[in-house]
């Protein structure tokens, strides 16, 4: 997937989700949710990068409520400087380039709109 978005020039918005849809309500837990995100997100961002994805084409999404109790999700809110830093263009210049901060996009799931979803 990731060379066809850097081949296509497409838009990315990284997601994440603790477990799969059908588990991630199941008594989700983190050490630390706030680093274990960033760090997923980072991990993501070199791996898309690699690929050639345009690094100002990428997203980060935190997943509210994907996986994650009303606490975990308050203290994401609440934290989102540190999920955005980034080194925009690691990889590609080197470990001096200045770091910059990735838009955060979010969506809301409509089965939480729906009843009986």
């Amino acid at each position: 997937m990731l060379p066809l978005i850097a081949e296509t020039k497409s838009a990315f918005i990284i997601m994440h989700m603790q477990g799969t849809p059908r588990t991630m309500q199941n008594r989700p837990q983190y050490e630390d949710v706030v680093s274990e995100v960033a760090i997923f997100f980072r991990q993501q961002y070199a791996r898309a990068i690699e690929c050639g994805v345009d690094p100002m084409a990428i997203a980060f999404d935190p997943g509210i409520g994907f996986g994650k109790t009303l606490e975990h999700n308050l203290e994401l809110l609440a934290q989102l400087e540190r999920l955005r830093e980034v080194n925009r263009f690691a990889g590609d210049r080197g470990p001096t380039c200045a770091c910059g901060r990735v838009d955060c996009a979010f969506a809301r799931s409509r089965r939480g709109c729906v009843p009986g979803s």
